[in-house]
This record gives C-alpha cells, structure tokens and sequence, in this order.
C-alpha cells in the first residue's frame, strides 16, 4: 500500500509543475477594454424603452399575431393530397366451379396498386368547403385464367 501511495505522489509531484508550466506558456486571448460608452439622458430612457420587458412583450405579442395571420391566411390556400399503395402482389388458391358440378381448385395471382388525388378549396364566410377528388386503381391478374 506504501508503495502504491508514493508511485501515485510521484506522479502527482511530476504532473503538477509540467500543468502550471503549460499554463503559463500558453497564450492566452488578451481581451482589451473598450472606452465606456457615454450616453445622455434622451438615448438612456430610449433604449430602456427597446429593450426592456414591456417592449419584448410588444414584440412577442406582434410576432404571434404575425404568425396567426399567416396561418389564417393558409388555411384559404387550396390543399392539394396525393395518395397511394404500391402494388401489393396476392398469390391465393380459389375454388372454380365447373360445369358438371364439381370444384377444381387453381391458383391466382395478382397485384394491385392504385392513386389517388384530392384538390379542395376552402370557401371563405361559408364554412364549405369545394373539392375535386380523382383515383386510379389498377389490378392485374397473372398465371392461367382457364376454368376447366
């Protein structure tokens, strides 16, 4: 243990003056005094009325009445959706009646995908609201289509 104690305050008493010594090389910013700034009376009160907390709140209060103007303003844009499932495939085995009565099983296959599309407008002082809607869907059937 007394050696472990000593080892460590060798390392300790070495690490310590190489610490002071980089601190006292190393350059350090030197940051010079700017001349005080003189300011009369009127220029005082001024910039506590900018910058104090009645004018931020001023300002805070105008910068959300700004953003609910836009927002407002927004939502009479036209709004334009698209949507969409790409093609999903669906392999399956179907029962197929046959003429003479019985069942023959056959498999399908098939993918289907399809898009759609909205344009509506909201119509001010009404509260309706016009819109344009237009889909496409297509299904393709893949393998043999023969019932017998």
């Amino acid at each position: 243990m007394r050696r472990l104690m000593s080892a460590l305050a060798l390392v300790v008493g070495a690490a310590l003056p190489l610490a002071v010594l980089s601190l006292a090389v190393l350059p350090l910013p030197l940051v010079a005094q700017q001349p005080p700034m003189r300011l009369t009376l009127q220029e005082a009160i001024a910039r506590a009325h900018a910058r104090g907390p009645v004018a931020l709140a001023a300002k805070a209060s105008r910068d959300a009445a700004r953003a609910r103007d836009r927002a407002f303003g927004a939502n009479l844009m036209p709004q334009v959706s698209l949507s969409g499932n790409l093609p999903s495939y669906n392999r399956s085995i179907i029962p197929v009646l046959q003429q003479d009565g019985s069942t023959v099983f056959r498999p399908q296959e098939q993918s289907q995908s399809d898009l759609n599309m909205a344009i509506s407008q909201r119509i001010p002082f009404t509260g309706g609201d016009l819109f344009i809607n237009s889909g496409l869907s297509r299904i393709d059937r893949v393998g043999t289509f023969s019932s017998r």
